[in-house]
C-alpha cells in the first residue's frame, strides 16, 4: 500500500477513538452529575424530615443543621 492511504486508515481510526472516547466522556458526565443531584434530593428530603421529628433523631437534625440543610 502506498504511505499516504496507511495514512489516511491512521487517522480515520484516531478520529474514531477520539468520537467514542468524548462520547464516552460526555455520558458518564452526565450520569454523575444525575447520581449527585439525586442524592442532594434524598439528603433534602431526609433533613426535611428529621426536621419536622426533632425528637426522634436529635443527631440526624444536628447533622443536617451543621450542614446547613
Amino acid at each position: 500500500m502506498d504511505g499516504w492511504l496507511k495514512a489516511l486508515i491512521a487517522v480515520a481510526c484516531v478520529v474514531i477513538i477520539a468520537g467514542g472516547a468524548y462520547y464516552a466522556i460526555k455520558k458518564n458526565t452526565v450520569a454523575t452529575q444525575r447520581a449527585a443531584d439525586e442524592k442532594e434530593q434524598q439528603v433534602r428530603e431526609t433533613c426535611a424530615l428529621a426536621e419536622k421529628n426533632k425528637g426522634f433523631a436529635p443527631a440526624l437534625y444536628q447533622d443536617c443543621k451543621d450542614r446547613g440543610y
